[in-house]
């Protein structure tokens, strides 16, 4: 994550940010995000790995950085599956 960071010039906290994490397999990156602060739209084709990374959240972040992070199935057309909403950062 720290490396994530700096390549995106970024410091924490990163509070009102909100982060897209494409491909978040078990939310690994988008945990990092949402435990500095972030709002992050967790987006990966697998229900199961969703499911994997929804139950991590809540098992290893405090309460509130759990809820930060929105866990969503992809479609073939991204754009859609996100609904329109804008974001600061966006990982793949």
């Amino acid at each position: 994550v720290d490396r994530v960071l700096a390549d995106l010039h970024l410091a924490p906290p990163l509070h009102d940010m909100r982060v897209l994490d494409v491909g978040c397999g078990l939310g690994r990156l988008a945990h990092a995000f949402a435990r500095l602060g972030a709002a992050v739209a967790c987006v990966d084709q697998s229900w199961n790995h969703l499911r994997l990374a929804q139950k991590q959240a809540y098992k290893r972040l405090a309460a509130a950085d759990a809820r930060r992070i929105e866990h969503l199935v992809t479609s073939p057309d991204l754009i859609a599956s996100v609904g329109g909403r804008r974001y600061d950062v966006v990982h793949s």
